[in-house]
């Protein structure tokens, strides 16, 4: 609705009349702002009770890995087993809203790792189960730890991740190297045959690795809001071309975890251009996102517009700490659906979350599949 009604340029008005119209309209539309937030809060409150009241209790996971043991921060930024603030990119405070990469922590956030007992992963991987066949829009969001098992670090594990060997001083492996030599793991092959079979409408991620491309998932069932590294657009016609290798051969990581190159070079269109061009006579650009750098309208768009109506989320392998992508997941709630995490660490919506699975995603993937009659 228009909140200011403009007065006709035409009319020769006093100006105590336009300043008494203008405080009206100030007024009306500050009471339309303060009545459409305490709607959305109102809620957000109704949506956390009824996750509150009727999700499934299970005994609590055992800590089997202390955020001090994953040198995941550094230990001057650590009390109490907790994590001060930390930020990993100066552009955190703006990017939430923005559209932009970035990650952060508080003092309130658990960064240990946990597993569950044997059979209570058994117990609710069957609820997960049933919860895919009830489900009538399922969108699965998958994070860096869904490819671990394919030998590709993460950024937190406690032996090599990415994080962890920067804070040791030790050397970061060739990931160039191990993303081409990478093979999609179980659960990748799972979530393929999910979307295959139309158990889930489509795959949100923010992995670069080309995985779930290699594994078969079509290119409209998949948003890789972070990019691909084996995928590049051209910068005049949009036109995406897959290669066999990485198109982020030669660059090197940062704290971060990204590539440094691309936050080097001397203005924006330089950071990402290849020496190839398209078929149409423009620039090949690589399509991977970057902390600090805003996420693909179009990526973002698909997304916002599947999660409008999704009744159940399946993130799997992500902390849900980088922003904005950590937030998509969880509009599920507001739907009055349900939100599944299988992590190792806790996330920071632990009160939004319906079931929490702590095991290894190929171990509950392969439990899931068992019970829906998939086969690899």
């Amino acid at each position: 609705p228009m909140l200011y009604e403009p007065v006709p340029s035409s009319l020769h008005l006093p100006s105590w009349f336009l300043v008494i119209h203008l405080e009206r309209q100030m007024s009306g539309r500050a009471a339309f702002l303060e009545g459409h937030l305490a709607k959305k809060l109102n809620d957000k409150a109704s949506a956390l009770k009824h996750v509150a009241a009727n999700r499934p209790t299970f005994p609590p996971p055992e800590m089997v890995i202390t955020v001090r043991d994953t040198h995941v921060i550094p230990p001057s930024l650590l009390q109490d087993g907790k994590a001060e603030v930390v930020k990993a990119s100066a552009t955190e405070t703006k990017g939430g809203g923005s559209g932009k990469n970035f990650i952060s922590f508080t003092a309130s956030d658990d960064l240990n790792e946990y597993r569950d007992a044997p059979d209570v992963v058994r117990a609710k991987c069957a609820l997960l189960a049933e919860y895919i066949k009830q489900a009538t829009n399922t969108l699965i969001f998958t994070g860096a730890g869904i490819s671990t098992a394919s030998k590709l670090p993460d950024y937190r594990s406690k032996d090599k991740g990415i994080w962890v060997l920067k804070e040791k001083g030790e050397a970061i492996p060739n990931t160039i190297q191990a993303m081409e030599d990478a093979s999609p793991t179980l659960a990748h092959m799972v979530v393929k045959k999910l979307v295959e079979q139309q158990s889930c409408k489509a795959v949100i991620s923010t992995n670069i690795d080309g995985l779930h491309m290699k594994s078969g998932v079509p290119f409209e069932s998949l948003i890789e809001l972070h990019g691909n590294s084996f995928v590049e657009i051209c910068n005049m016609c949009g036109q995406a071309a897959v290669r066999d290798f990485c198109t982020a051969k030669g660059v090197e990581h940062t704290e971060s975890g990204d590539h440094s190159s691309h936050h080097g070079g001397a203005d924006e269109e330089g950071k990402h251009r290849k020496a190839r061009k398209c078929t149409c006579g423009g620039d090949c650009r690589d399509s991977i996102v970057h902390f600090g750098e805003s996420l693909r309208a179009s990526q973002l768009q698909r997304a916002y517009e599947l999660i409008q109506h999704n009744d159940l989320s399946l993130v799997l392998g992500s902390s849900l700490r980088v922003s904005p992508s950590c937030n998509l997941p969880r509009k599920v709630v507001d739907n009055m659906g349900k939100m599944i995490v299988v992590n190792l660490q806790k996330t920071p919506f632990e009160d939004e979350t319906w079931l929490h699975i702590y095991s290894d995603i190929d171990e509950v993937m392969a439990i899931v599949a068992d019970q829906l009659h998939i086969n690899i």
